[in-house]
């Protein structure tokens, strides 16, 4: 019996896997396009470099994904970028949840940040899972 054939339950199953796993492929690539600034930026990390010739004496910076972007860009990511520090967690937030939804739960600040979070950011966190 030929692997592809349309009889065969286990061709016809990794058919679909491969299908599905490429459709998630193509999502998260289309998807990386669209990712907000304030996601892509490490102000930590920024990276100077020498003014183009005809800049206005404008540092340039550079982001994450390599966009190139001038000192009064890169201060209005950075700003917004701290704003959200204090609901922003990396991988340690899976450690320990519960922990850092008390720390936002306890200010009413953290709240109304968290939920303005929400409100301009849910939309394409949601396709990313």
């Amino acid at each position: 019996m030929d692997f592809l054939d349309p009889n065969n339950d286990c061709g016809q199953t990794i058919l679909k896997l491969a299908a599905s796993g490429s459709a998630i492929m193509s999502e998260l690539l289309r998807l990386s396009n669209h990712i907000p600034e304030v996601f892509l930026f490490d102000y930590n990390s920024i990276v100077s470099k020498k003014p183009q010739i005809g800049a206005q004496n404008n540092i340039v910076k550079q982001t994450m994904d390599g966009e190139a972007i001038d000192q009064t860009t890169a201060d209005l990511i950075v700003k917004e970028l701290r704003r959200y520090e204090s609901i922003l967690f990396g991988f340690e937030y899976l450690k320990a949840q519960d922990s850092f939804d008390q720390k936002i739960q306890a200010s009413v600040k953290t709240i109304e940040l968290d939920e303005g979070f929400r409100e301009s950011y849910m939309e394409i966190i949601d396709r990313f899972f």
